[in-house]
């Protein structure tokens, strides 16, 4: 009779046990699904997170480029308007009457109309304007005529003659400086065009900045009480360590 009692104990016992080995399976099975997941999740946020360094990148690049754009126009608009400031002060001041037809050929060649220059340098004047407006082969097709005039001017310039003949110098001269001061005013439009878009730019570059610290942030969050691996798991009486870094 007493064995049976005893070995009755010890089914109840063997059983009482095998429900917490199984509640202990069920519960490691839980946290070890949760551990994956929070796994999974974590590697998601650093693929974003590096997409937006990525990004963030790409649009430091494009400003950085918008910024030496904006140097160099600034460059050019200086030298347009000190050139325009001393032709104006040449000509109020001037002596003498004033070559028109001269001047219409300076003007030309992007030369200071109040000034005189050496062959050499009136050559050279004249080879980069040449390039400068054939830089655009579409251009190209369409401005024979001023093609000519271009040539005609380092001819004038050289050797004080050409085939070209103003019908109004004075007229002629002043609707090319019109042009010219055109030109410097639309200069100054692209580079306000450029700043606008820079400031554009910019923003876009705070916008990524702060979706990049929030990322990490909330990786971080995700992140506090896995570093380690280690969890307690309590049940009945029991109580054991699980490891599920792996």
């Amino acid at each position: 009779m007493q064995n049976s009692d005893t070995e009755a104990s010890v089914e109840d016992q063997y059983f009482s046990l095998s429900q917490k080995f199984i509640t202990l399976e069920h519960q490691y099975n839980v946290l070890k699904g949760n551990y994956d997941t929070l796994k999974h999740t974590n590697t998601t946020f650093k693929s974003e997170i590096k997409s937006l360094r990525q990004d963030l990148q790409k649009k430091h690049d494009r400003i950085i480029d918008m910024r030496q754009r904006i140097y160099d126009l600034h460059d050019d608009l200086d030298d347009v308007n000190r050139r325009l400031d001393d032709a104006v002060t040449r000509l109020n001041e001037r002596d003498s009457s004033f070559d028109y037809t001269k001047g219409f050929f300076y003007l030309t060649l992007g030369l200071d109309a109040t000034k005189s220059y050496t062959p050499s340098e009136i050559t050279k004047a004249y080879k980069r304007v040449y390039m400068f407006k054939h830089s655009d082969k579409a251009r190209a097709d369409i401005c024979s005529d001023e093609s000519r005039t271009i040539l005609e001017a380092k001819d004038y310039l050289i050797e004080g003659s050409c085939d070209l003949e103003l019908n109004d110098p004075q007229t002629e001269y002043q609707n090319l400086f019109k042009l010219r001061q055109e030109e410097y005013f639309n200069t100054l439009s692209r580079i306000f065009s450029v700043e606008r878009e820079r400031n554009r730019l910019q923003e876009e570059l705070d916008v990524v900045k702060q979706q990049l610290k929030d990322a990490q942030a909330s990786a971080r969050l995700h992140s506090i009480g896995f570093s380690t691996g280690f969890y307690s798991v309590s049940a009945g009486s029991f109580s054991t360590w699980i490891f599920l870094n792996e």
